[in-house]
């Protein structure tokens, strides 16, 4: 199916569901903006409709964008082959320390337990199901002294001693 195909189609989704349509980046993959709070929902969705049958979550991604964090799910149908980026967002907390509760998808992809877990550990951002972080395991407790992919981290610096 080509974009313009699974665009007409996403046209179809509930009013409210997607917030902006757009490609990803360059690429020919269809991409959409939805409210987080309604991620579970349209995840299930997109999974179980078989006009979408998107059945494989390949990856979750995370970048900061000033004072968000946008969530990035690479999904794909293997019965079709079409790819689609699920795309949301949630604030950066004002405090580095602080971390950010979100909604997981393990109960739709179960594939999504490590990456939610190595984003829990990096970002902060901490999954409703996500029981055990990976990173604390392999770091132990003392683990990063914060969240190292966040743009205010400061590598080597305890949390509280630099302000």
């Amino acid at each position: 199916m080509e974009t313009n195909a699974l665009f007409a189609k996403i046209n179809k989704l509930p009013e409210g569901w997607v917030l902006e349509r757009v490609r990803f980046g360059r690429s020919q993959t269809a991409s959409i903006w939805i409210e987080g709070g309604k991620v579970i929902e349209i995840g299930r969705f997109l999974k179980d409709d078989p006009n979408f049958d998107f059945d494989w979550l390949e990856n979750v991604s995370v970048a900061q964008l000033d004072r968000v964090f946008a969530i990035s799910y690479f999904l794909r149908s293997r019965n079709s082959g079409h790819t689609l980026v699920l795309r949301c967002s949630v604030d950066v907390p004002p405090n580095k320390q602080d971390r950010v509760e979100f909604f997981s998808v393990q109960e739709v992809w179960e594939a999504a337990a490590p990456f939610e877990s190595e984003i829990s550990d990096l970002f902060g951002i901490v999954f409703s199901s996500n029981e055990k972080s990976m990173m604390s395991a392999l770091t132990g407790e003392k683990g990063f002294g914060g969240f190292p992919l966040r743009k205010d981290y400061t590598a080597g610096v305890p949390l509280g001693e630099d302000g």
